[in-house]
């Protein structure tokens, strides 16, 4: 049988070796085969000789098609293009229309230490381009968010990924919005994530292999994933006692393990301990909470759902309108916080390129 190399190409060296689902089908008539190919990385895949349209599933939704005659010595290059950028790679902001940045568009960088939150200087310049700042952000091992504004919109917090790097987009909307996307280096987690925000569920199961549950990306997703059927559970996602340790996502994740096992008085206490923590990172972990407190009847569990409810699922991450991380309020106000220090604009246009430093 021969083999077909497939090359899936990208200049953007920080989505190398991310893990996608293929699927190539023989024409006229035939069995698909699935692989896993690397972005960036020699990929071969065995077919039968002949024709075959392959397919190219990326984790943000996009399919990409190509036909291919399957021989001896036969080679397949896949231009990724923009698709194979990091941030359009693991989120839907290629599949959306965007707009241009008002001139009063700004960003702040929160950083939450011992003595509660606090502003930050922003730590690093743009790769702009006319619809979108690109900025590549190395953070200290504590919860961080990013609020975004401009004059006449409500300012809006999105929270970052607990990861040393984390790439965050700004992009502006046609109807007056800006909007933060966040991903990190964890290329498996991501994917992983990327697949389970679209519903691609099989190529999420056949992904999971691929994960490594240490890193907090890839860790969540595969929780997210086996909260969806069978699979063998990570000891980093095995529920043990309460721990301060635990993020809201793990919280929630293993509260419903706990449900799993039929241990409804343990995984309350894991729900609520969630709530307390503050906003969950991811989306699904949010909508996986906020489900689980209306399982309770009883006054605490109500009270953590009523504290949920300023959190959006909207993004790669959870979102809010707020003038704090602390402060959560869809009424807030551009000028409500122009006294704090660090607001870094977004327009006029930035000088290209990317310094990042630690803040």
């Amino acid at each position: 049988m021969p083999v077909v190399s497939l090359d899936l190409c990208t200049d953007d060296g920080n989505v190398l070796g991310t893990p996608v689902v293929v699927t190539a089908t023989p024409r006229p008539a035939g069995a698909p085969t699935e692989v896993l190919a690397r972005v960036g990385l020699p990929n071969r895949i065995a077919l039968a000789d002949g024709d075959h349209v392959l397919r190219v599933l990326l984790p943000s939704g996009r399919t990409l098609t190509r036909s291919i005659t399957a021989g001896p010595a036969a080679v397949c290059e896949v231009d990724l293009g923009v698709d194979g950028t990091q941030t359009a790679l693991f989120t839907t902001s290629e599949r959306q229309r965007w707009g241009t940045f008002p001139d009063s568009a700004w960003a702040r960088l929160w950083r939450r230490d011992d003595d509660g939150w606090r502003v930050v200087p922003w730590p690093a310049r743009a790769k702009a381009s006319a619809d979108r700042r690109t900025y590549a952000l190395y953070l200290p091992q504590r919860p961080c968010m990013v609020q975004v504004g401009a004059a006449g919109l409500v300012p809006r917090l999105t929270v970052l990924p607990p990861d040393r790097f984390v790439e965050l987009t700004i992009r502006p909307g046609t109807v007056p919005s800006l909007i933060a996307f966040a991903t990190t280096t964890d290329v498996a987690g991501e994917a992983l994530r990327g697949y389970l925000a679209c519903g691609a569920l099989d190529p999420a199961h056949r992904l999971a292999a691929a994960v490594t549950p240490e890193r907090c990306a890839g860790r969540i997703a595969l929780g997210h994933l086996l909260l969806h059927g069978t699979g063998a559970w990570p000891a980093a996602l095995e529920p043990g006692p309460l721990s301060s340790t635990h993020s809201a996502d793990e919280a929630t994740i293993l509260g419903w393990r706990r449900l799993q096992q039929g241990s409804d008085g343990t995984a309350r206490d894991w729900f609520l301990r969630a709530a307390e923590l503050g906003p969950p990172v991811y989306p699904e972990s949010l909508r996986l909470l906020t489900a689980a407190l209306q399982r309770f009847d009883d006054p605490a569990a109500a009270a953590a759902w009523a504290g949920l409810s300023p959190y959006r699922t909207g993004g790669t991450t959870v979102t809010f309108p707020g003038t704090a991380p602390d402060r959560p309020d869809p009424d807030a106000t551009d000028d409500v916080d122009d006294t704090l220090p660090h607001r870094h604009s977004l327009a006029p246009l930035p000088v290209h390129g990317s310094h990042p430093r630690t803040p």
